[in-house]
């Protein structure tokens, strides 16, 4: 998936492996509350007016389903 965004060029960019379990471990520490889970493909303009709280920002469009992305809400 990286290619996509950073090309051939190694230096261009840092992708950065965890588990979901290391992450809340490290952002537990952190002083700000936090919320982690997977990201829900299923984005569509009609259902994001009825999300509530942090749900809203784990939403993607379909077409990103193979980045199989993890988010880490910080308030």
């Amino acid at each position: 998936m990286w290619t996509k965004f950073v090309g051939s060029n190694e230096d261009a960019g840092l992708a950065v492996g965890t588990t979901i379990r290391q992450l809340k471990a490290v952002l537990d520490h952190h002083e700000s509350p936090s919320n982690i889970g997977r990201a829900q493909y299923d984005y569509s303009p009609d259902a994001v007016g009825h999300v509530a709280g942090h749900r809203l920002y784990l939403r993607k469009r379909p077409e990103f389903a193979h980045e199989k992305e993890v988010r880490a809400v910080l308030c």
